[in-house]
């Protein structure tokens, strides 16, 4: 799943011609953020009370955009916040559909994605930024999940 996830943002990069609105961060944490401002920004927006790993803090059970998602993670680079992912898990029955409403919203906020092939959509946003959704399937737990990846040009420098 990595190794997909890795090509795809490799060709979103590649692909990259055209800016949208801006992006700065996410959930309204600017990119280079330390962990405590992360954790104070999400104090104030949940109770659900962090994982934390060497460069991970990790919420389960969230909300985000209305919807239920497994987990929100936020990664960093030193103290500094580079992207965040997270991951929805669909009903079997309606995965393609909520799929789709997803690209749908991001289509409206970012407009037309950069990629967009094999339930794979991006976009390059800012020169530095990207957003990428993902309808994947994992082997390990047997199911298919929404991944919503927002990242700034360190984790990009990171990939290569």
């Amino acid at each position: 799943m990595k190794r997909a996830v890795w090509l795809v943002l490799f060709l979103l990069i590649v692909l990259a011609s055209s800016f949208s609105e801006p992006l700065t961060g996410f959930l309204g944490i600017p990119f280079g953020s330390g962990k405590a401002e992360v954790i104070k920004a999400m104090k104030a927006k949940t109770t659900i009370k962090p994982a934390f790993a060497d460069a991970l803090i990790v919420y389960e059970n969230i909300k985000f955009e209305g919807r239920d998602a497994e987990e929100i993670a936020f990664t960093f680079h030193g103290d500094s916040l580079y992207s965040a992912m997270v991951v929805i898990i669909p009903q079997q029955d309606i995965k393609l559909a909520v799929y789709y409403q997803i690209k749908s919203d991001y289509i409206i906020k970012y407009g037309k994605p950069l990629l967009d092939e094999y339930y794979s959509v991006g976009w390059f946003l800012n020169e530095d930024k990207i957003i990428l959704i993902q309808l994947l399937y994992n082997d390990k737990r047997d199911r298919y999940q929404i991944i919503i990846l927002y990242a700034c040009k360190d984790f990009i420098k990171e990939l290569q």
